[in-house]
């Protein structure tokens, strides 16, 4: 019998890793909510039958994926936290930045994701919505500096997928945004040139969504998110090429 290379060898999970996935697991299924505690490290330590050591490894890898946190002295078990889009956005930002995604990249997937979002919302969508974008309309005609538009419009992105109701989109929408919030503030100080520009024809695009949005014309609202988006930022595209200014950047 042939000897096995080095690399060829199993590498087996540690105890306190198993341990941690099945933990994993119940918050996944629902089994503890975002505030509940889970039982004490002695309870653990008796339902898994592992030693202290082990579940305190446990404990500091969810704790280290912010899925729970603990309080020295504290009566109970650690506390599950909410999922954090932020989190999730820096994580994910690392990942990109090291396998060497571009902005354009993140405009790209943010292109092919939201026109099916906004064909969603224009279903699903409830009177809290359409007020909640029609706000941000409003907020947008009142402002003055034109780069206090890109945190508008950047809003205005991640509230048409909210209203998709779709639980796995809103978390990619919210990760992307968290990750294309520099992207907008960045852009719209390089576009101040043609800002003004830039804001009338956008929101003349977020008036024409959500009409189509508040007429739950699904087609519709995916055709002009689609179609007239890209239309737009072509125009803008070349209307910043002129002016030597690259939109998406390295």
């Amino acid at each position: 019998m042939g000897a096995f290379a080095d690399s060829e060898k199993i590498a087996l999970p540690k105890m306190a890793e198993l341990v941690a996935d099945r933990i994993r697991a119940q918050l996944a299924r629902g089994e503890f909510k975002p505030g509940d505690s889970l039982p004490s490290e002695t309870v653990l330590m008796q339902r898994f039958g592992v030693a202290r050591p082990t579940m305190r490894e446990a404990i500091r890898i969810l704790e280290s994926e912010s899925l729970i946190s603990t309080r020295r002295g504290a009566q109970t078990g650690p506390k599950v936290q909410p999922a954090n889009a932020s989190l999730l956005a820096r994580g994910a930002g690392l990942h990109l930045q090291r396998s060497g995604a571009t902005w354009r990249d993140l405009y790209e997937a943010q292109a092919v994701i939201e026109p099916g979002a906004v064909a969603l919302a224009a279903k699903r969508r409830t009177r809290a919505d359409l007020a909640n974008l029609r706000k941000l309309i409003e907020q947008a005609l009142e402002i003055e500096d034109v780069a206090d538009f890109g945190p508008i419009a950047a809003e205005f992105h991640v509230a048409l997928i909210r209203a998709s109701k779709n639980k796995t989109l809103i978390m990619f929408g919210e990760m992307l945004h968290s990750l294309m919030r520099d992207l907008y503030r960045a852009r719209i100080a390089m576009l101040r040139p043609i800002g003004e520009k830039l804001k009338v024809d956008s929101l003349a695009l977020y008036e024409h969504v959500l009409e189509r949005i508040e007429a739950r014309d699904a087609a519709g609202a995916s055709r002009v998110w689609g179609e007239e988006r890209s239309a737009l930022e072509a125009a803008l595209g070349r209307l910043a090429s002129d002016q030597g200014i690259e939109l998406y950047g390295p």
